[in-house]
């Protein structure tokens, strides 16, 4: 290991520890805004995360997260006045690209009502109205789409704020937030249908593989 390495590695592991242990602090069921502060803090906290690994790396980073995190525009502004998309492009500017995904129909895993059981979802075809009926329409199943050039009339329709699926780690969640697109994000994908991953058990090959079990 070369030398600082190790005293380097245990710096970014403490700010870490540090940075988890902060989003405690809010008194969340006590005072009006410590929710929103709470909220502001964490996405504050994984951007820093992420731009401080893409310049100690010097490499390309791809970020995996909720689209209502990585966009520009928060879909709840009251809880979530600033989202991590919104700092990453304060930090990085048109180096930060965000990149969103709709879909038409499909299943997917979540945790239900509980919060701990995960299971399958299915949902059909979009709700009239809303940005993934529209989506779905478009001749090509399945497409990327760079909102940053796309050009007339499709332009001003994707500026427009409407119903849009923001599905996290739960589900039934409190249904389409109202989303404008071509303000949120650089990019979108779009997925005619989509299936669910294929949860692995602890004994089988992939989940050993992924704990390090497997040589």
């Amino acid at each position: 290991m070369p030398a600082g390495a190790g005293r380097e590695a245990a710096v970014r592991n403490a700010t870490a520890i540090d940075r988890t242990a902060g989003l405690y602090a809010f008194a969340y069921e006590r005072e009006p805004g410590e929710i929103a502060a709470g909220m502001r803090y964490r996405d504050e906290a994984m951007a820093a995360n992420v731009d401080e690994w893409a310049r100690r790396t010097g490499t390309k980073v791809l970020l995996s997260a909720h689209d209502a995190h990585v966009g520009y525009v928060p879909v709840d502004p009251v809880n979530y006045p600033k989202v991590q998309g919104a700092f990453l492009r304060d930090r990085l500017g048109d180096g930060y690209v965000s990149v969103a995904t709709t879909f038409g129909r499909g299943s997917f895993v979540a945790t239900g009502p509980d919060g701990t059981t995960v299971g399958h979802w299915t949902l059909g075809p979009p709700e009239p109205g809303g940005n993934e009926e529209t989506l779905d329409r478009v001749r090509h199943q399945s497409y990327v789409l760079d909102l940053r050039t796309v050009g007339a009339p499709a332009r001003a329709w994707l500026r427009a704020a409407r119903p849009t699926r923001s599905i996290g780690t739960a589900y039934p969640d409190d249904g389409p937030s109202d989303v404008a697109l071509a303000r949120a994000h650089d990019v979108l994908i779009h997925l005619h249908e989509v299936t669910a991953a294929v949860l692995s058990t602890p004994g089988d090959p992939v989940a050993r593989s992924c704990s390090g079990g497997a040589r």
